[in-house]
């Protein structure tokens, strides 16, 4: 397992990958695996279809990116592995991370910017949604 830090604007997420899961974390904590997501500091989610059914999107409010980044460590913008593609990216709205996933995973990709994320499927997966305290979990099937 390899640590990365990840600029985000003055703050920095941490991304690890494993055999099997991709963890990033923040204030936020994400944990993607093959058939579930795993996320801590959520206020609240809804899940909607979207592109005419061909596409599921959840969208889950967080509470923010509070982790300040490390100096002594290498911050880079973009990594690519073979579990998953992840970049930052800047616009005059402001920046957000994108998290393209391999086909192993059931989630196409994965877009957090500063206080909500958005989570896209394929539209004929079902989502069944656990919330437990500030904790979503996805599962997918």
């Amino acid at each position: 397992m390899r640590g990365y830090l990840v600029g985000f604007n003055e703050e920095c997420f941490e991304v690890e990958f494993t055999s099997d899961a991709i963890r990033v974390r923040s204030g936020l904590e994400l944990e993607v695996r093959e058939r579930m997501v795993m996320v801590h500091g959520v206020l609240s989610s809804e899940v909607h279809g979207i592109r005419n059914g061909r596409k599921k999107a959840v969208y889950v409010r967080h509470v923010g990116i509070t982790m300040r980044c490390n100096s002594f460590r290498e911050i880079v913008q973009e990594i690519s592995s073979p579990l998953a593609q992840i970049k930052y990216t800047r616009s005059r709205l402001g920046g957000y991370l994108t998290i393209i996933t391999s086909g192993r995973f059931l989630t196409d990709y994965i877009v957090v910017d500063e206080s909500a994320m958005a989570i896209v499927l394929p539209g004929r997966r079902e989502v069944y949604a656990e919330m437990a305290g500030n904790v979503l979990t996805l599962y997918i099937v």
